[in-house]
């Protein structure tokens, strides 16, 4: 079995690209606190995780199905 999940983090300042620190320097935020629609450009990149798993088969008899698969009380239909 395998999982992949993908979000975008808001990087620091110092740790940005050269050429795309710069691009965030030249603009100003709309907002004190927050970014508003449009303001994440030059700001955010892409954390990846990756799982990579097995889990161990469940063994099960037929009379374990048949369990399942009995019939109901008349009232519950």
């Amino acid at each position: 079995m395998f999982g992949f999940n993908g979000k975008g983090v808001v990087m620091r300042h110092a740790d940005l690209r050269e050429g795309t620190k710069k691009a965030a320097e030249r603009s100003r935020h709309k907002l004190e606190t927050r970014l508003t629609r449009g303001e994440k450009r030059y700001r955010k990149r892409m954390a990846q995780v990756a799982t990579v798993y097995t889990i161990a088969p469940w063994v099960r008899t037929p009379m374990d199905i048949m369990h399942v698969a009995a019939p109901r009380p008349a009232f519950w239909t």
